[in-house]
C-alpha cells in the first residue's frame, strides 16, 4: 500500500520529488513487499 497527499503525488509524477526521499521525509507511506515498486514507474513525465 502506498499513501500520499495530492501535492506530493504530483511532485512524484512530474519528477520533482524522488520516491525514496518522500518516504524518508514521511510524506509517502509505503508498506508491503511490493510498495517500493511504485518508484520504478516514476516519474510519469519529465517536467524538469
Amino acid at each position: 500500500m502506498v499513501e500520499t497527499d495530492p501535492r506530493t503525488w504530483c511532485a512524484l509524477a512530474l519528477g520533482r520529488l524522488d520516491f525514496t526521499t518522500a518516504v524518508a521525509a514521511g510524506t509517502v507511506t509505503a508498506s508491503g513487499h511490493r510498495a517500493g515498486q511504485v518508484a520504478d514507474w516514476l516519474p510519469l513525465v519529465d517536467a524538469s
